[in-house]
């Protein structure tokens, strides 16, 4: 009797063990494939903030190059004369845009900036608490997850009487018991800070980078009338038309965006044979608040007190005889700038140093006493006297077994999403995994998957 039960007990014992192994892996693989989706939101989050603060700029650039035009100064003829009908035409239109009619002032700026606002508390007061809650729980949640597993397949056992231990905490005393190798799968991840130039960073820089929006919006047009012709001695050179604009990320993983827009007429005097004098049409600028302002001295909006050149020498160190920036202009955005609150980049967690090319492992031995066997068989036939003979002479005695599970980081290679693609899906597909073929585990790409594995021979020695 005692051994039929026992062998019956074991093959039981057996199947279960290996599903409650698998179902703690697969609770690993959620928790750190929702750790992923949380880095992707937050990357997603920051590309939105960075088409914000471009939004912003433009919207200054727009402002004020409406208020260039309707000043006249330069006159339109005077961009057709050098730059074509395309670049007149475009100016001519700053007359149409919304802040020209008044349809766009600071309220626009504000609308903009309580966006930002709104994504930086979903980025910092939502997604990175629920990742620290992830993390946090890690643990917990597997060992649930096997408990849930272990008393769904026996019912009939008390619930109470299944419990869960480490490697050093078993109870004879207890009628099932889990007992799991020390291990805690929230070491295999590290928090790490945003700011710094690591992973998090790295993918934000390369999101924004897809959109052309986000992208340099520098261009340079050159003037169809060869400064020669006016008797200069400039060389080659020729009057130039400069679009300069840029979407950065600081140091300290704040977003900024500038926008210039300034044309360049070849002067000289006694003093400085040929340079560029710079005549700003617009610019814009974005930046946080807690960014680094301009320094030094403001520059005037007309130079009819001082000459140009001679304001640049005493005031800057600007280069406007060989330079390719709109210096003036940038200097009017820096001082003009629109001021948005934000808190950066947020913290992150990936996986833990050492750990990029390692599973998370361990093992478990499912423990069930011999006397909740018999009382099982039994049934009510057990009375109170007979059911304390039988705890005393099966004190301490139970049925083990053993299971060995991970979760693992799976690339392109292991998929087998290509078994029913075509010969050039095929290519595409095989050209992807030799490309990943030595990806590092990272939690940024949810590939986590689970699986039995062979237990080894220390993991057996306790099993």
């Amino acid at each position: 009797m005692r051994i039929s039960l026992a062998a019956d007990a074991r093959v039981r014992l057996t199947h279960v063990a290996d599903a409650v192994a698998y179902s703690g892996a697969v609770a690993q693989a959620r928790s750190l494939n929702l750790l992923a989706y949380v880095n992707r939101a937050q990357v997603a989050h920051q590309v939105a903030m960075a088409h914000l603060m471009t939004l912003a700029s433009l919207n200054q650039f727009a402002e004020n190059l409406a208020v260039v035009k309707a000043a006249g100064d330069p006159p339109d003829w005077l961009l057709q004369r050098h730059f074509g009908e395309e670049a007149a035409a475009a100016y001519r239109m700053a007359h149409l845009l919304p802040v020209a009619t008044g349809r766009l002032a600071d309220s626009e700026s504000e609308l903009i900036g309580e966006a930002i606002q709104r994504h930086d508390k979903v980025v910092h007061d939502v997604l990175l608490k629920a990742a620290d809650g992830v993390v946090g729980k890690m643990r917990a949640m597997r060992d649930e997850t096997m408990l849930r597993v272990l008393r769904a397949n026996y019912p009939d056992i008390d619930g109470n009487a299944v419990r869960l231990s480490q490697a050093d905490e078993r109870d004879p005393a207890v009628a099932m018991q889990i007992v799991v190798s020390t291990d805690d799968p929230a070491a295999s991840v590290a928090r790490n800070e945003g700011r710094n130039s690591g992973e998090f960073r790295r993918w934000v820089e390369q999101a924004a980078m897809r959109y052309p929006f986000l992208q340099s919006r520098d261009l340079t047009s050159l003037s169809d009338w060869d400064a020669r012709h006016d008797k200069r001695a400039c060389g080659e050179k020729r009057f130039e038309l400069r679009r300069r604009g840029h979407t950065l990320l600081d140091d300290a993983g704040h977003w900024s965006a500038q926008d210039s827009l300034s044309y360049h007429e070849l002067q000289g005097n006694a003093g400085l044979a040929c340079y560029y004098r710079e005549n700003p049409l617009a610019w814009g600028q974005a930046r946080d608040r807690a960014a680094q302002g301009p320094d030094g001295v403001r520059p005037p909006r007309k130079f009819s007190d001082v000459p140009f050149w001679k304001w640049v020498r005493e005031h800057t160190t600007w280069d406007i005889v060989t330079g390719e920036e709109n210096s003036l202009a940038d200097t009017y955005a820096d001082f003009d700038a629109g001021l948005m609150e934000a808190r950066g980049l947020p913290a992150y967690y990936n996986v833990a140093e050492g750990m990029a090319n390692q599973s998370l492992r361990f093992a478990i031995q499912l423990r069930q006493s011999l006397g909740s066997l018999h009382r099982r068989a039994a049934g009510p036939r057990l009375d109170s006297t007979s059911g304390g003979v039988l705890d005393t002479l099966t004190a301490g005695l139970a049925v083990t077994v053993g299971s060995a599970a991970q979760t693992y980081y799976s690339d392109l290679a292991s998929s087998g999403l290509d078994s029913n693609s075509s010969s050039d899906q095929n290519h595409n597909l095989n050209a992807s995994r030799n490309a990943n073929a030595s990806m590092s585990a990272d939690l940024f790409r949810p590939r986590w998957r689970a699986r039995l594995v062979p237990s080894n021979s220390q993991e057996a020695s306790w099993q």
